[in-house]
């Protein structure tokens, strides 16, 4: 038999697959950490009586729920070859932190499937839901008793949504605090069964019987879950099932888990003579700094030089001190794995990365793609171009804000209205350029700017001024780029009306618009149209909103336009961009939008609508209408998109706000009320 070192392999378990996983990984002579969240999920790891003394001997278990950050202690705490997901199917959250927590500390993550029934000639008199609010909403819509077989979690969203909880009947764990919670729900202590499974058929009809139910309400949770005891139980009972789906996911079975595993090299304790080690590669990830040797850790240096294979860019290679390695030109990860999986034979293979591994490094994705191939690795930090510069600057940047325009987007002025100290990563000198010229839009031509450019290379630049000095700058390759604000600017959330000019040109009021702002229900990402944007002053106040965004200000006046411009550069929004033209044909070739505002359609209501939904049928739309004619025609535009689609999938939301300003007359004050606008919010659920 194999022995392998001690908690080599990590499980999360709770269920009955983490159980047989885990007696056959110990049988096989792996050594395993099985972390549980409950005494429940303990019991069933040890109820087996397959499971032996001998075998638990090779188990350590840990009870008690984990975070993520809990999750990235104990795995850094130990030496595990890898983390095998063997949780609950539906406990999405925490197959989300395990996953990011073995991505952290570079281990491979496994998911184990739990196996469905093959035969589903059962499954025709099931009602089937996606989400529990659907279930609720059909059963609130029903008559009779309901049995709940889901778990103390869901208990809360069942009490809330179905108005006659003496229908509601709870099958649950006898956990004193679980039961507490479900009496607390409202439900009555006599309608709630506090049993530990499995159930077989003949219990699961008794209790429905007895609860004189016209549903069960299930998870799709398999064989291991005892889904097909329910379903036939329900079948001999005349009881509907409603059954939650099982989330999608991807993963391994229980012969496929093994399998990977066997592929993972283990170090061994006992015996090694008898045992063939599967050989894999040493693989490293390698920071270079700025590229010259003499910039490198000496770490990194002692790293390439006891490579058997390089893998890097041309220049990055050029520098690499190791006149022994065979060496390949490739940058893209797949270009990068297929080598490695080339070159398996090479006990050290060497990845070489510009600047730091964790500062805008192709690392991150590059090892995502090893961790899904099986390849472990480990990663040298090197030192990246801001520690670079800032230490050739004599300025400490802590508090600096770090950006990166090299191959993305970035709304960098944001950045430079708000912070004192900003570092950007820039793709050559024409980021540069732009950045300055942005800079004197938004009347900021008095502060500094620096700019480096083949930092530690004979050929080294570094140039100061201001941002006029840089409209022309050139330079070969990468640039950084430092700046200083004396004097950042704090946004408030919303604006002012005295804050934009106005000229004749309509604008949707401070109190109007903090109202809609609020029902588009921004996200600091998000993707804004408002539509008919008149002063822009609902296109500021999104900007402000979505900071990590961008707001796209339609307006087919050209006045309108020229005084969008001035309150835009006046406010810094710099993440507006001002579209001149008229929706919905001016829509056509911008970005896909999570959320927009109508302020104004020039009569092209019908369209707009339509050209929104094409371009995302989940899109949050929020529309202001002073006339109950424009009222009358959205209703009709949203009752014909109902005859196309399930009304159930969507919100409208109709809202009045009426506004009154005092204003003098004499020695008093009076309140004089202003026209009363509606607020319509349409959106599919979720969105």
């Amino acid at each position: 038999m194999k022995d392998y070192a001690d908690k080599n392999i990590l499980i999360f378990g709770g269920t009955s697959e983490g159980r047989i996983l885990t007696e056959t990984l110990a049988s096989k002579g792996y050594a395993c950490s099985v972390c549980v969240a409950t005494e429940y999920g303990e019991q069933v790891l040890q109820q087996d009586q397959a499971l032996s003394e001998s075998l638990l001997s090779r188990v350590e278990i840990h009870t008690g729920r984990m975070d993520k950050e809990q999750m990235l202690t104990w795995i850094r705490e130990h030496s595990f070859a890898c983390v095998i997901d063997a949780t609950h199917p539906y406990a999405i959250a925490v197959t989300e932190n395990i996953k990011q927590a073995a991505e952290e500390c570079n281990l491979p993550y496994f998911r184990l499937l739990r196996s469905m029934d093959e035969n589903t000639e059962t499954d025709s008199f099931v009602y089937k839901v996606s989400d529990l609010s659907q279930a609720v909403r059909y059963l609130e819509t029903q008559p009779g008793s309901i049995f709940l077989t889901t778990g103390s979690k869901e208990i809360q969203t069942f009490a809330e949504g179905i108005s006659d909880k003496s229908r509601l009947y709870v099958r649950m764990l006898p956990n004193p605090k679980l039961i507490q919670q479900v009496l607390d729900a409202g439900i009555p202590v006599s309608h709630i069964f506090a049993m530990q499974g499995p159930f077989s058929v003949e219990m699961n009809l008794a209790m429905l019987k007895h609860s004189h139910a016209s549903f069960l309400v299930s998870k799709e949770s398999g064989k291991a879950g005892g889904y097909e005891e329910k379903l036939e139980a329900a079948r001999r009972a005349g009881v509907t099932p409603v059954v939650l789906l099982r989330p999608e996911e991807s993963g391994y079975s229980m012969e496929e888990m093994i399998q990977r595993i066997e592929e993972i090299p283990l170090p061994l304790l006992e015996h090694p003579e008898n045992v063939t080690e599967h050989k894999t590669p040493r693989i490293t990830l390698a920071g270079i700094g700025m590229g010259n040797a003499a910039g490198m850790t000496g770490e990194v240096q002692a790293c390439i030089k006891e490579a058997d294979l390089l893998i890097g860019a041309e220049r990055m290679l050029k520098a690499a001190d190791n006149s022994h390695a065979l060496r390949y030109c490739a940058y893209k990860p797949e270009q990068i794995l297929s080598c490695i999986s080339e070159h398996e034979d090479k006990p050290h293979i060497v990845v070489l990365l510009s600047g730091d591994t964790g500062f805008y490094s192709g690392a991150s994705a590059l090892g995502q793609k090893l961790t899904q191939a099986g390849y472990s690795y480990l990663v040298l930090p090197g030192i990246s171009s801001v520690a670079a510069f800032a230490a050739k600057l004599k300025v400490n940047w802590q508090n600096a804000a770090l950006l990166s325009c090299h191959g993305r987007s970035c709304d960098v002025m944001h950045h430079l209205f708000t912070k004192q100290q900003v570092f950007i990563l820039a793709s050559g000198d024409s980021t540069v350029q732009e950045i300055a010229a942005q800079c004197i839009d938004f009347e900021m031509q008095e502060i500094m700017m620096w700019v480096g450019n083949n930092l530690g290379y004979p050929q080294e630049q570094i140039l100061s001024g201001k941002p006029e000095d840089f409209l022309s700058f050139t330079c070969k390759g990468n640039a950084i780029i430092y700046v200083e604000n004396p004097a950042p600017i704090k946004f408030t959330a919303g604006i002012f009306d005295t804050e934009l000019e106005r000229s004749k040109v309509p604008m949707t009021k401070e109190e109007v618009r903090a109202v809609s702002v609020a029902k588009l229900a921004l996200l600091p990402d998000s993707i804004v149209y408002d539509i008919g944007a008149g002063t822009g002053s609902v296109a500021i106040a999104c900007g402000r909103a979505a900071v990590d965004g961008h707001v796209y200000a339609i307006e087919k006046n050209p006045d309108a336009v020229e005084l969008l411009k001035k309150n835009r550069n006046k406010c810094k929004a710099s993440n507006v961009t001002i579209i001149s033209g008229t929706a919905p044909e001016a829509l056509e070739t911008l970005p896909v939008p999570t959320h927009a505002f109508i302020g104004g359609t020039g009569g092209n209501l019908a369209r707009i609508l339509e050209a929104l939904w094409a371009k995302n049928p989940g899109i949050r739309i929020v529309l202001n209408a002073i006339s109950l004619e424009t009222i009358s025609a959205i209703q009709q535009l949203v009752s014909e998109l109902y005859e196309h689609s399930d009304p159930a999938e969507f919100v409208t939301e109709f809202v009045t706000v009426t506004v009154a300003r005092t204003r003098e007359v004499g020695s008093y004050h009076l309140m004089m009320g202003e026209n009363p606008i509606w607020i319509v919010t349409l959106h599919r659920k979720g969105n």
